[in-house]
Parts: structure tokens; C-alpha cells; sequence
């Protein structure tokens, strides 16, 4: 038995992730897919302790009690599928290594899917639109203010999503076009996204 997942859950699940997971396809996880179930582990941890459980012992009616908390009811659908997807490889290398008896989640997959679609985008109204470009356009004291000035802005004035701006560079801005644009890359055909004047 791994008596880290006793002692320590959060060092066994790193060193976990670092040696041993792998996706459906059985290729290791990128660096940024590690960090972010290492997140979503220690958010889940969090909850378990919170109960008064751990890893190793919590049960399907602690995940349910996950879901009903204030951020777990924000989840979008692929989040959830996330989530069940990374409890039930855990709980199936806890079995392996004798540390857990059953697997919670298995019985989750069934009932989890990935969505079929993309969510609805929201926008703002027209009046909180202009508040925020007001707000984006004032002076700001300190280069880290400055710096989270431009990040907003360049995606309240593009309309790109979260994901095409952390693949932007700043080769990829045209400021200087007619109008100005930012080009933003992707798997097949790039496109631009003009930026908005103010």
C-alpha cells in the first residue's frame, strides 16, 4: 500500500501525475493539463476535508455534496465530464495500489457526457460595455495595473475567447493596421479580429 495517499495526498497525487498518468490515449498530459487537475484535486481535497473525509475514503455521496457547493453549481457540462473523468482515474489507481476498495466515480461516467455544442457567449449590455471601456481607459499607477488594463481590454475590444488569447503573441497584434487587428491563430485557418477603436 502507498501510505503517502495516507499521509500526504496532495504530494502523492503530484508525484502520481508526474510519473504515471496518462489520457485515454495513453500519452502523458501536457504540463498544462497536469497543472490543472493538480487544481482541481486540491479544490476536491479542500471539499473532502471540509467533510471530514479524505481520498481514500470518501464515498459517491461526497461527490454529490461536491456538486451542490456555491463554485461546483457554476460548472459548465465539460467541467463536470473533467472532473468525473479525473475521480475516476484517481479512485481506479487507488484500487491498483490498494489504497481505496471501490471507485465512486465509475458509476458517473455513464451519466456524464461531453456537451455537444459550444456554450452560448454572454455579453455585456451596451451601458456596462461603455462603463467598462471608460474604466480601461483611466490611469492606472503601477505596471501590473497597466499590464491587466491591456489584458481586459484587448479582450473586451477583440471578442476573442480565453483560449486565443493565451495562443496570441505579440507578433499577432497589428496595431499599426488600417483598422487595427489581431491575428489569431488556429488549428486550420487564422483570422482577425479587428480591434475596437476606443
Amino acid at each position: 500500500m502507498d501510505t503517502l495517499w495516507l499521509s500526504n495526498p496532495t504530494l502523492a497525487y503530484r508525484d502520481w501525475q508526474a510519473r504515471e498518468a496518462a489520457g485515454a490515449d495513453k500519452r502523458p498530459f501536457s504540463a498544462r493539463s497536469i497543472v490543472q487537475h493538480q487544481g482541481m484535486f486540491e479544490h476536491f481535497r479542500r471539499h473532502l476535508l471540509a467533510k471530514g473525509t479524505s481520498v481514500v475514503a470518501f464515498g459517491a455521496d461526497d461527490i454529490e455534496a461536491f456538486w451542490r457547493t456555491p463554485e461546483a453549481i457554476t460548472y459548465s457540462q465539460a467541467t463536470r465530464m473533467r472532473y468525473v473523468k479525473l475521480l475516476d482515474r484517481l479512485c481506479r489507481h487507488l484500487v491498483f495500489a490498494g489504497v481505496r476498495k471501490d471507485n465512486p466515480a465509475a458509476s458517473l461516467l455513464a451519466s456524464v457526457r461531453w456537451p455537444d455544442e459550444e456554450p452560448t457567449p454572454q455579453y455585456l449590455d451596451a451601458a456596462s460595455d461603455k462603463q467598462l471601456q471608460a474604466y480601461l481607459q483611466s490611469a492606472v499607477d503601477d505596471l501590473a495595473s497597466l499590464r491587466s488594463c491591456a489584458i481586459v481590454a484587448t479582450f473586451l475590444g477583440t471578442g476573442i475567447t480565453a483560449a486565443e488569447g493565451r495562443s496570441a503573441r505579440m507578433g499577432n497584434l497589428q496595431a499599426d493596421a488600417a483598422p487595427p487587428y489581431l491575428l489569431v491563430p488556429a488549428h486550420k485557418t487564422a483570422r482577425r479580429a479587428h480591434r475596437a477603436s476606443f
